[in-house]
């Protein structure tokens, strides 16, 4: 008995599993990134009202207790920068070229100069597996420290140490304008507006920025920023969806990522694959688009196993579905 395959189920499985599919982009390249701007040293500041504290071309401040999870975010974050975990750089490991591709996307969002890579390591979270990787500013004059990249499987956020100056009263508008590229590709970021704590600066500033979006939403820019007596934090996170293309298969909207999905599928029983798709027993919440990159690393190892049988592929219909 054969098992009739819907056209659409069929053509689906052939795109994810076919010669080649692995080339396959998640999205076009953009266009190159537009020329960068210059930004003045100085911003000037309008005079604070009870809802205002600073403005700049691209960059608003305001009074209020907005966003406050996203300086709890950060401030969840920066225990976890650890440089005694730090490995030296591997030249072609996987981490590299993790790294490289995320790094790369930030090169096209923010001005921010990074300098030499210190080295990285990896821990485990509710969200997936997450590389951590320290640099040396690449201004020695700048007012940075400290960068540091929390890669994830669904965001990047850099986090810069700087000088506790950077969140004076008036000052962090005027810093903070010349970070993002404003109005370039692929994000189009064209303006922040930002939040600060009324207790001050020190307290946590957090806002979202203006930028584009996807037909399905789920695309992320904020920024926060706090102060404590271990220094002044700033964090910006950005959705890897604005540069999903950079990506090898298996490091983005993939959970397990180190070592990576596909070096763990080679030692699962063939029966338990199946299991598998649709996000697995263990990341059921992965589901709809953020299954499909799991999936295509399931479906490959299936299919270089051997001849599927109809009620494998059955099989294969009702575990892609279920995501």
């Amino acid at each position: 008995m054969t098992t009739k395959i819907c056209p659409l189920v069929g053509a689906a499985i052939l795109a994810l599993t076919g010669p080649g599919f692995s080339q396959l982009p998640s999205s076009p390249p953009p266009p190159p990134p537009a020329p960068r701007a210059s930004f003045p040293t100085e911003i000037p500041i309008r005079s604070a009202s009870k809802t205002t504290a600073a403005a700049g071309p691209h960059v608003s401040m305001k009074v209020g207790l907005l966003h406050s999870r996203m300086v709890a975010d950060l401030k969840e974050r920066v225990p976890t920068l650890d440089s005694a975990k730090l490995r030296p750089p591997v030249t072609g490991s996987w981490e590299m070229k993790v790294l490289d591709a995320s790094m790369g996307a930030v090169g096209t969002c923010l001005h921010t100069r990074v300098g030499d890579l210190a080295g990285y390591y990896t821990v485990q979270t509710d969200q997936g597996d997450v590389l951590i990787a320290r640099f040396a500013p690449g201004d020695a004059d700048g007012p940075e420290r400290e960068i540091w990249l929390w890669d994830g499987p669904r965001d990047n956020f850099l986090i810069l140490r700087v000088d506790p100056s950077v969140l004076a009263p008036g000052k962090f508008a005027s810093y903070f304008e010349g970070v993002p590229i404003w109005d370039g590709e692929p994000i189009a970021l064209t303006s922040a507006e930002l939040y600060v704590n009324p207790g001050g600066a020190a307290l946590g500033i957090a806002g979202t920025g203006k930028h584009r979006e996807s037909e399905i939403g789920g695309l992320s820019w904020t920024a926060a920023a706090f102060g404590d007596p271990r220094g002044a934090y700033i964090g910006i996170l950005m959705s890897k969806a604005f540069t999903s293309w950079r990506y090898p298969l298996g490091a983005y909207l993939v959970p397990e990522r180190f070592p990576p999905l596909e070096e763990r599928l080679k030692s699962l029983p063939r029966p338990t694959l199946f299991d598998e798709l649709g996000g697995g027993p263990a990341h059921r919440q992965y589901s709809g688009y953020f299954a499909v990159e799991r999936d295509r690393l399931i479906l490959r190892e299936i299919m270089s196993r051997g001849p599927v049988s109809d009620r494998e592929i059955e099989q294969i219909i009702l575990g892609v579905c279920r995501g």
